[in-house]
C-alpha cells in the first residue's frame, strides 16, 4: 500500500525524524503522561532512605522515565550515571560496572 505523493525515501525519512520507539526519551516535556508518576519519583529523591524501583511489562516506557527522572533530578556537577542490564545481568555485575564507571 503506497501512500499518495510520497516516496519510499520521504516516507523513512519522516518516520526516522518523528518515531523512535528504541531511543529512551530523557526530556518530561516529551514523556507524555507520566506527570504524576514523575511527581512520585521527586518525592522519593528528596527523602532520605527512599528508594524507586520502576517496573512494567516490555515497551512501556521504563527506560524513558528513569532516564527522564535521572536527568531532571541529577546535580549540575555531573551526569548521571547509565547502566544497562539484560537477563544475565547480576547485582554484583551491575555493582561491578557502576564502580568502573564512577571512580575509573
Amino acid at each position: 500500500m503506497a501512500i499518495q505523493g510520497i516516496d519510499r525515501d520521504r516516507f523513512e525519512a519522516v518516520l526516522k525524524e518523528k518515531l523512535s520507539p528504541t531511543t529512551p526519551i530523557r526530556t518530561p516535556e516529551a514523556l507524555k503522561g507520566r506527570e504524576k508518576i514523575l511527581e512520585d519519583v521527586r518525592r522519593s529523591f528528596v527523602q532520605p532512605g527512599r528508594h524507586v524501583f520502576i517496573h512494567g511489562d516490555r515497551g512501556v516506557g521504563k527506560t524513558s522515565l528513569a532516564q527522564t527522572a535521572a536527568i531532571q533530578h541529577q546535580s549540575s556537577d555531573g551526569a548521571p550515571i547509565f547502566i544497562g542490564c539484560d537477563n544475565a545481568s547480576t547485582f554484583m555485575g551491575l555493582l561491578g560496572t557502576f564502580r568502573k564507571t564512577r571512580f575509573g
